[in-house]
């Protein structure tokens, strides 16, 4: 395990963690609800006369201007408008992500507060002209015990930058370096995470170390720190944002895909990264925290050919890292034509890997199928009809030829597919129908097939 360069933070590990619930977000195209009570779903407003008085509020302060709304393309919310108590005081304000006019290249963020006639007036406008919004997360950053919107900037030059603003009666204030200042967070991916399980949110953050430097990933606090060097921002009371651990990561992957948080079985902290290196290669970085200090667990984490990320593929609360295993029969074919099964490893802070599940997953047809143990080494499957079909099939590990078949999978789209006594149907997504034909039906009983068989919505 690779120990990394870190700032330790002012606060002593905790002992007796609950059990944290798993946070994941893909932070190219789309994002999961965080879950729990620092990140509890979203409210967005009712469509109806309660949205309508917000927008006409909005547009009677701004005056005569276009309002074009907002829609963040990752964050906890997808929405131009959203309920949430930033300001502390118990009653939800609406959160309005707008800019003026269609050609306009800067997002503003307005606040608006409902007084006890229900009347809607703007608060504050954020508006620091650093381009659109990439997303948007409410945290407990401050440990005042109220929200902060942790806004992702995405600026003209193409890059990301984070800030997060506090929100009171005098306005709305950033609790991190602003973008002309030093220490500046840039990042490739963030996500809030109570890794310190005091209520409040640590911000993780990975910043690309362009082409001459590694790749960095930092936790960043809010408090006072253990040492002035560890300050991002100071304010008079001694408290301020500040650097709690970082660690350099390896290489420079094109893109990161995924961020989670979860913990260990024993309660440990710990941060998975999916990430892609060029076209076709795929690993996970997995991070641990424990005694103010993030460790990186592998140096050279397992690749993988295929796009699956880690994700708890159990259902025992866990994440689960995806190792491909050529399936029988495959091993010696060239990697275009292989097929795998993915072993599901949980992975301990002493990097001792134990298997939880395995399974073999269709990407072309969107889902898997879980072996049962007993099938690990001994059952392959062959395809065909650009995946529509798959063929499981028995393996004569001595001979090392394939045997009798077990069962087809067939995914039939739209009318394709009618009822009849061989076919039994598993799913139905959107317009494709997925059936299986069970040719060995005492060796595998239709109801174990039924909970084997699942949508893959990685």
């Amino acid at each position: 395990m690779r120990r990394p360069h870190c700032r330790r933070g002012g606060r002593s590990r905790r002992t007796g963690l609950a059990a944290l619930g798993c946070a994941a977000c893909l932070l190219l195209s789309s994002c999961n609800a965080f879950g729990g009570d620092l990140f509890s779903l979203l409210s967005p407003p009712r469509l109806s006369q309660q949205q309508k008085e917000i927008e006409t509020a909005l547009a009677d302060a701004l005056g005569e201007r276009e309002i074009v709304y907002v829609y963040p393309p990752n964050g906890a919310t997808s929405s131009a408008i959203t309920l949430r108590d930033v300001c502390g005081d118990a009653r939800d304000e609406a959160v309005v992500l707008y800019k003026i006019g269609q050609d306009s290249l800067d997002a503003r963020i307005a606040v608006l507060t409902q007084n006890t006639d229900n009347v809607w007036t703007l608060a504050c406008d954020i508006a620091p002209a650093l381009g659109g919004i990439d997303r948007v997360e409410f945290v407990r950053f401050s440990g005042t015990g109220k929200e902060q919107l942790a806004v992702g900037w995405l600026r003209y030059s193409g890059d990301t930058m984070l800030q997060v603003y506090s929100v009171d009666a005098a306005g709305a204030h950033e609790l991190l370096p602003a973008a002309d200042q030093p220490g500046a967070l840039r990042y490739s991916a963030f996500l809030p995470c109570d890794v310190l399980r005091d209520g409040t949110a640590a911000l993780f953050v990975v910043q690309s170390g362009g082409s001459q430097e590694s790749p960095t990933a930092s936790l960043v606090e809010y408090g006072v720190a253990p040492n002035a060097e560890s300050y991002l921002t100071r304010q008079e009371d001694g408290s301020g944002s500040y650097l709690l651990s970082s660690v350099p990561l390896r290489g420079n992957p094109s893109q990161y895909l995924q961020v989670q948080f979860s913990a260990t079985a024993d309660g440990t902290p710990v941060l998975y990264l999916d990430e892609q290196e060029g076209n076709s290669v795929y690993s996970t970085e997995i991070l641990y925290f424990y005694d103010d200090t993030l460790w990186l667990l592998f140096d050279n984490p397992p690749q993988r050919t295929t796009p699956v990320l880690c994700r708890d593929a159990n259902g025992d609360g866990q994440i689960e890292v995806p190792l491909e295993t050529a399936l029988p029969g495959y091993s010696t074919q060239a990697n275009a034509s292989k097929m795998y099964s993915f072993r599901w490893m949980s992975f301990s802070a002493a990097a001792v890997g134990q298997e939880r599940c395995r399974t073999v997953i269709n990407t072309t047809w969107m889902y898997e199928v879980v072996l049962p143990e007993d099938w690990w080494d001994g059952v392959t499957v062959q395809t065909e009809d650009g995946d529509r079909v798959w063929t499981f099939l028995s393996w004569d590990q001595q001979a090392n030829v394939p045997g009798d078949p077990i069962l087809v999978v067939r995914a039939w789209v739209d009318d394709g597919w009618t009822a009849d006594a061989r076919q039994i149907r598993l799913a139905t997504s959107g317009n494709v129908t997925f059936t299986v034909e069970l040719l060995q039906p005492e060796l595998l009983p239709e109801k174990e097939m039924q909970s084997m068989f699942r949508l893959y919505a990685e």
